[in-house]
């Protein structure tokens, strides 16, 4: 199987991700039954789907740049570029919209947009999701591509990704037992789960996945199953301990690599999803502003119920994709462009130009 179609594989899956996201936040404005309701919060996992397609994307290119003068500055310089121009448009929008609405910024304050301009809000109890709605999963993200360099460099085959991830997951279970003892607070629980220590194993299975399904590594199962295995029976027995081990959702992030490894290598492809999946950082973005500022205050005027709901999800999807397809045309093409400047300079340090690579705004 060819290599563009294991990309195309991964815009698709993208494309799912934010779609399960979509029709989650959708229901959450949307009456339905308390089933179907039920149903959607599948919605939920969405986020840990692009945290696995990220990490398997990061470690592609990072490999299809192999060679490079400065990969470790590049790299920064091509995140940065790609995350913080949107990310800070957004985070400036949302601030104006509350800012001029009657309740003000509320509980937003200069500490909290500082934090979230420098992306350290997932470190922060109270900043963590409180500027961008849904900003949580870019500050986390954005904290993965600090240390993922060092990551790719250190923890290269696949049973050793493996072994480190049980690893770092036992570390931040332990952790979590002693941040949930210091901090106090509505939102401590919320920190917890949105932050790095619930979320860094994630990425790391991530890094794993990409070994077997595109570098076509071979996976030694005497490590896969006892480490799959021993993973879920150390949450089960934590979470009989009390301890927030949460073994439901590593349930989930196992059936979602598994999900993963079998469209990616099957070269599976849906081009309404693939499309969705390219604009897929924009629409998870925007959408709360659509969904909040336009379909909800149109709810319950041409529909009820279910055909209500399913209205307001195909209107939120298709103005949020408008709305992406516009920034990936401005504010993300010219920070493209910028990245590609600042790289441009370091080459002409060493006369060694950067190494192309397909899909370069993932």
């Amino acid at each position: 199987m060819s290599q563009q179609k294991r990309l195309t594989a991964l815009d698709t899956l993208r494309g799912i991700a934010i779609f399960l996201v979509i029709a989650f936040h959708v229901s959450l404005g949307f009456p339905t039954t308390k089933t179907i309701a039920k149903v959607l919060t599948i919605g939920n996992i969405g986020v840990q789907l692009f945290f696995l397609i990220s990490a398997i994307t990061m470690c592609y290119m990072w490999n299809q740049r192999r060679g490079e003068t400065f990969p470790i500055r590049k790299f920064y310089l091509r995140r940065g570029f790609r995350i913080a121009p949107a990310f800070w448009f957004a985070m400036i929008f949302y601030t104006a919209v509350k800012l001029f609405s009657p309740q003000g910024l509320g509980p937003i304050g200069p500490w909290d947009l500082l934090l979230t301009g420098l992306f350290l809000h997932s470190f922060s109890v109270h900043a963590i999701n409180l500027v961008v709605p849904g900003g949580w999963s870019i500050g986390v993200e954005m904290a993965f591509y600090v240390i993922f360099p060092f990551l790719v460099l250190k923890i290269r085959s696949v049973n050793y990704r493996l072994l480190v991830s049980f690893l770092v997951y036992l570390g931040c279970v332990a952790l979590t037992e002693g941040a949930k003892r210091l901090l106090v607070g509505d939102g401590v629980d919320m920190f917890l789960y949105y932050s790095m220590l619930t979320q860094l194993p994630v990425f790391l299975l991530g890094m794993a996945l990409y070994s077997v399904v595109m570098a076509k590594e071979k996976v030694s199962w005497k490590v896969v199953v006892p480490v799959v295995l021993g993973w879920i029976l150390v949450a089960f027995a934590g979470k009989k301990l009390g301890i927030l081990s949460r073994p439901f959702f590593w349930i989930e992030v196992f059936l979602l690599g598994g999900g993963i490894a079998l469209v990616i290598l099957r070269g599976w492809s849906f081009k309404p999803f693939e499309f969705l999946g390219r604009l897929s950082y924009s629409v998870y973005l925007f959408h709360f502003a659509v969904l909040d500022l336009v379909v909800i205050p149109l709810s319950g005027r041409f529909f009820h119920g279910i055909p209500d709901y399913l209205f307001g999800l195909a209107l939120t999807t298709a103005l949020t994709s408008a709305v992406a397809w516009v920034s990936g045309k401005t504010l993300e093409s010219w920070s493209t462009s910028w990245a590609r400047k600042c790289i441009g300079l370091l080459d002409k340090k060493t006369h060694s130009p950067s190494v192309p690579v397909h899909n370069d705004k993932s």
